[in-house]
């Protein structure tokens, strides 16, 4: 399924999936809803690495590398200007091609109800 995504829902999405399953090494899920949950995110991830990109380029551009190399730092001078090109790449919108995960799988899973919100956006209910 192609769904159109704008940049900020992507980098939502990634770190909502990251708070939700990162840690979750005991999950024990059928393997068609293993093999969709993680197709799905590591297709996000992809685009997400492009969007983390493009914001350090945006810090870049307009701070200084602060001095243990982890962060830019804006001059308040420019912070207006940085927040102006944040705010468009956040803006963008993209096609994502995903997997969808059919409602119907989620009954063989014991999936906690903030585990269901973290995929929400991949599950298709079948139409009868």
């Amino acid at each position: 399924m192609k769904k159109l995504f704008l940049n900020s829902k992507i980098v939502e999405y990634i770190n909502v999936l990251n708070n939700t399953f990162g840690e979750e090494q005991n999950l024990k899920l059928p393997a068609k809803v293993a093999f969709i949950i993680e197709y799905n995110t590591s297709v996000l991830y992809s685009k997400y690495e492009f969007i983390e990109k493009a914001r350090v380029n945006i810090g870049k551009k307009y701070g200084v590398l602060s001095e243990d190399k982890l962060r830019y730092i804006l001059p308040k001078e420019k912070i207006e200007l940085a927040e102006m090109e944040l705010e468009q790449l956040m803006g963008i919108e993209q096609t994502v091609e995903l997997i969808p995960l059919p409602l119907k799988e989620l009954d063989k899973c014991d999936l906690t109800l903030g585990q269901i919100k973290a995929i929400l956006f991949m599950i298709e209910q079948e139409e009868e």
